[in-house]
Parts: C-alpha cells; structure tokens; sequence
C-alpha cells in the first residue's frame, strides 16, 4: 500500500526536478552564447571606431600637447619676468618725450610699437620671450591693458606693445598683473619725472605716460595687465 502509494509522487518529483535542470541549463548556454556575440559585435565595433578616429585623435594630441608646451612657456617667461623685477620694467620702458616705448618706430593701428624685438634689443621682456622661446618657430604678441578714467566704472584701454601680426588658431594667451606707483619713473624721461608728476600737466611740460593716475588718494597709480600672445608660426 505505502509502495503504490509513494512511488509515483517519488517518481513524479523526480521527473520535475530534472526537467527544471535541462531547462536551467539550456537557459544558461542560451545567454552565454549571446554573451559571447554580443562582446565580439563590441570588440569588432570598437576596432572600426579606432581604425577611423586614429589619426584625427593624433593630430588633435599633438595640437594639444603644443598648446600646453606653448602656455608653459609664456607663463615661465612671466613668472621669471615678475621674480626679476622685469614686468614693471617692461611697463615703464616709455620715452615720455616721444610719447613711445623706447625705440619702437612703426606706427599702426594702436599707436608707435615693435614690429619685433630681438634678443639683445634691450627691452626687459621681449629679450626673455625670445631667449626662451630661442630657435622655435613660434610668433608671438606682446599687449597690455591698463584702467583708464571713465565715469562709468572701470574701463581698460588696450595698447600693443610687440606685434608680429595676427594670431594663428592655435594661439595661447598667458596673462600677468602688475601694479605701478606714483613713485615709479619710467625709462627715458628728460625730467627724471615720477609717474605722479608726469599725470600733473604743469609738472613735468610737455611729457606725458601712456596710463593715468586712477587712484589720486594712495600710492597705487595704475594696475596693467600684461598679456603675451603665443602661435606656432
């Protein structure tokens, strides 16, 4: 009785738990095979995609590494500049009778300044620039940005003061402030005059700095931007 009884539920169990085995397994070597095409449609996708952005990514690393090199060394050339007393050089080298930096000539748009500055020339910053920069082909701008008067806030007028022509598009710019005081004299001045007596028009006559006195109740008498301009040429 117990054996008629028990034998078909046994057998019966049996027969579903092997059953649930097959189709476990077959479900499980169902995904692993689409696993397996689906990583190689990846790895077979990803070869197109290198095979055709390769050279283009290359060009744009290469772009990219020469703008980092060329920021660098418009920054090192401030940096140096600034720890040797030569920014503020650069910004006072001005023949305050000739209206002129000292020695610049050409006149374009923006007023008297360097076409080029050699290495030599005597000019505070542009001799560091090309000392750095030495035989690569590099161009490079050199322009400051100074606070003018003006009733409506502050305003900056832009002068150049080495231009070698228009920026290429991979051009970088690397940017330094430096604060000038009323005390400060520049280079070339018949006078010997500060820039407090140059800005007071009965002080020192005719001659006269390109920036004015913005800030008449302290020391501070202009703070100018110095920026240089760097491209492959």
């Amino acid at each position: 009785m117990s054996d008629s009884c028990c034998s078909p539920q046994t057998g019966g169990r049996t027969g579903d738990n092997g059953s649930g085995r097959t189709l476990r397994s077959d479900s499980r070597g169902v995904q692993w095979t689409l696993e397996a095409f689906l990583a190689v449609m990846l790895l077979l996708s990803a070869l197109v995609v290198v095979a055709a952005v390769l050279p283009v990514g290359t060009q744009q690393a290469e772009a990219e590494l020469a703008a980092t090199q060329l920021q660098q060394a418009g920054d090192d050339v401030l940096r140096l500049a600034g720890a040797e007393g030569n920014l503020t050089a650069a910004l006072l080298y001005w023949n305050t009778t000739d209206d002129a930096f000292v020695g610049a000539e050409t006149d374009i748009a923006g007023g008297p300044h360097y076409v080029t500055a050699d290495s030599g020339g005597g000019h505070p910053l542009a001799d560091l620039l090309a000392d750095t920069l030495g035989e690569r082909p590099v161009a490079y701008n050199i322009h400051i940005e100074h606070e003018t008067r003006g009733g409506g806030g502050s305003v900056t007028e832009r002068r150049p003061v080495l231009y070698q022509g228009p920026p290429g598009g991979d051009s970088v710019t690397a940017s330094a402030t430096v604060l000038l005081f009323e005390d400060d004299v520049p280079a070339a001045s018949a006078g010997d005059c500060t820039l407090a007596e140059l800005d007071n028009g009965s002080a020192c006559g005719s001659e006269s700095f390109y920036a004015p006195n913005v800030d008449p109740t302290s020391n501070r008498y202009n703070t100018v931007q110095i920026q240089i301009e760097l491209w492959r040429a």
